[in-house]
């Protein structure tokens, strides 16, 4: 992200208060850093590399890639097309997701950098295009993801027969999910 650190371009980093009031998704699926709002519309954020890779090619595994640029895809649309600020669902319907570079990398970085930018937007559905890069501005995934956005009161009407109330455990943290909020307990 050398590039974008030394732009011109304004920017804004916000705090994740901010994103949680536009966008229902927390701990343990949350996990961006530093996310920051260009005037351009772009959207940026540190991604940290948690999951182990198993048999795939470093440094981050196709699965833990699409969950964080799917997310961040999501708060792009949050912070640039959700102008009345109200909280919004963001569900995923389809990514198209590529691997750019194969190179291996001998050490397993503590954190990657994602980019999102909205292409289309209406009412209901949204198409955004992220990466997921190095460092040095290597592009290792490219990402192309559409959504389509309810807003919090047609989610709740649309998806409450599935409601439960349910307690998860990750990393040693104990969460309570209940009507759709995720908090740690």
């Amino acid at each position: 992200m050398n590039s974008l650190s030394t732009s011109t371009i304004a920017r804004r980093i916000l705090a994740p208060k901010e994103i949680f009031e536009r966008i229902e998704i927390r701990d343990p699926y949350y996990a961006l850093d530093d996310v920051t709002l260009y005037s351009n519309g772009m959207v940026t954020a540190k991604i940290p590399v948690e999951q182990p890779l198993g048999m795939e090619i470093p440094p981050i595994t196709a699965a833990e890639a699409a969950r964080h640029l799917a997310i961040l895809g999501s708060c792009a649309i949050a912070l640039t097309a959700n102008f009345d600020k109200e909280k919004h669902f963001y569900l995923a319907l389809k990514g198209d997701m590529k691997r750019i570079i194969y190179k291996e990398m001998l050490k397993k970085p503590d954190y990657l950098y994602g980019v999102a930018t909205v292409q289309a937007i209406d009412k209901r559905k949204a198409l955004v295009t992220t990466e997921l890069m190095t460092t040095k501005d290597e592009v290792i995934y490219k990402m192309d993801v559409e959504y389509y956005i309810l807003t919090g009161r047609l989610f709740a009407r649309q998806y409450q027969m599935f409601q439960q109330d349910l307690i998860l455990y990750s990393q040693g943290k104990k969460f309570f999910c209940s009507t759709g909020a995720l908090s740690l307990l």
